[in-house]
């Protein structure tokens, strides 16, 4: 028996969150698992975020050491990070990263050395003598709601929602010969997303690399 995809509802112009809930009433075609759907929609977005690695998930947060206290609490969207900066002085220097059980713990206050992720904190080798600036560079997860029902990843990606949605109803739907179509496509959409953001990586660290011996030269 041959597999044919629904096409996409005729009123619905946008890729955004309304379309995306329509579009997987109208692929599962189950009246009875419509009220579902905005689940199987958050489900799909929880696995997109620990799988997917696109570029504008990372992003800067500033914060700040409380003295007394050698904890910060992490932002609300941090999925995992990437590096640490304190502020205090210029240039900024960036902090080393470690494993919070082999991270070693000052029994002074001052300038801390090392941070390592702690449960939901931030957590740093030594108590601040004063309110250090920090920056937290981190990956941050998607939220697609009706409240802010678009963003970079349903845009551009908008198969890879499609099909997450689509596989988190498989509890509900048993034995139904779409699942393995639809997680086969979701595997190859998140391999394929991942090698493209990848390379839009490299090719921006390479355009970007210039010798410092090339930007004294004049062109004639």
């Amino acid at each position: 028996m041959s597999i044919v995809a629904p096409s996409t509802p005729d009123d619905i112009t946008s890729q955004d969150y309304f379309w995306l809930v329509e579009t997987v009433k109208n692929w599962l075609h189950r009246s009875d698992l419509a009220a579902r759907v905005p689940d199987f929609i958050l489900l799909a977005e929880s696995r997109i975020n620990r799988l997917a690695r696109v570029r504008v998930m990372g992003v800067d947060a500033a914060l700040v050491m409380t003295p007394g206290s050698r904890f910060v609490v992490l932002p609300s969207d941090y999925v995992a990070p990437s590096a640490v900066w304190l502020d205090a002085n210029q240039p900024r220097a960036k902090l080393t990263p470690l494993v919070v059980e082999q991270m070693p713990v000052a029994s002074d206050s001052g300038m801390p050395t090392y941070w390592a992720v702690d449960g939901t904190m931030l957590a740093f080798d030594r108590v601040p003598d004063q309110a250090y600036p920090i920056t937290l560079r981190y990956r941050a997860r998607f939220r697609l709601t009706a409240q802010a029902p678009t963003n970079y990843l349903l845009s551009q990606y908008p198969d890879l929602y499609l099909y997450g949605a689509l596989l988190e109803s498989a509890p509900f739907i048993g034995a139904d010969e779409r699942i393995g179509l639809w997680k086969s496509m979701f595997d190859q959409a998140i391999q394929e997303i991942n090698n493209s953001e990848h390379q839009s990586r490299s090719v921006g660290v390479l355009t970007t690399d210039v010798p410092t011996s090339m930007l004294s030269r004049r062109c004639y």
